[in-house]
């Protein structure tokens, strides 16, 4: 009984060793990956927004963004508010080169709004991005200015 429960034992420790060893081995993204990753989500924002898709603008956030004292709950009002404000929005971004370190990323580009109802107008503004991978996932978790329309 006793050797049956060594064995046992044994059985469950080299699993868990093996298990945890193939964890280890999990192959990790390569840079260029990370970049093309991080401008998806980036396209993906500039969908959400085009469209006025406000469950798909909110999936491209951290769940606990908060920035300056901007908090989820504010990203999302305010993008709410101007869907209804506006007729049509597009949302602009010039293509940078994400800068990328670990499990963070920073874009520093120019954005522009344009904006149609009634008349047109277009802000632009530059905006410095972070994100953060979370799960695979890159979410964004700072730097989206509110208030620019």
């Amino acid at each position: 009984m006793v050797g049956r429960n060594r064995l046992r034992a044994l059985q469950l420790i080299t699993v868990l060793v093996v298990s945890m060893l193939l964890a280890a081995c999990e192959k990790k993204p390569t840079l260029e990956e990370d970049i093309a990753a991080v401008q998806k989500v980036l396209e993906i924002r500039k969908q959400a927004i085009d469209n006025k898709d406000l469950e798909l603008y909110k999936s491209l956030f951290m769940s606990d963004y908060a920035d300056s004292g901007v908090r989820i709950e504010d990203l999302l009002f305010d993008m709410e508010n101007n869907f209804a404000r506006y007729e049509q929005i597009e949302f602009q971004y010039k293509k940078t080169r994400p800068s990328i370190k670990m499990n963070t990323s920073r874009v520093v580009h120019i954005i522009a709004y344009e904006v149609v109802s009634g008349g047109s107008k277009t802000v632009r503004d530059q905006e410095t991005l972070y994100m953060r991978r979370i799960n695979n996932q890159w979410l964004i978790s700072g730097g989206v200015k509110i208030g620019l329309l």
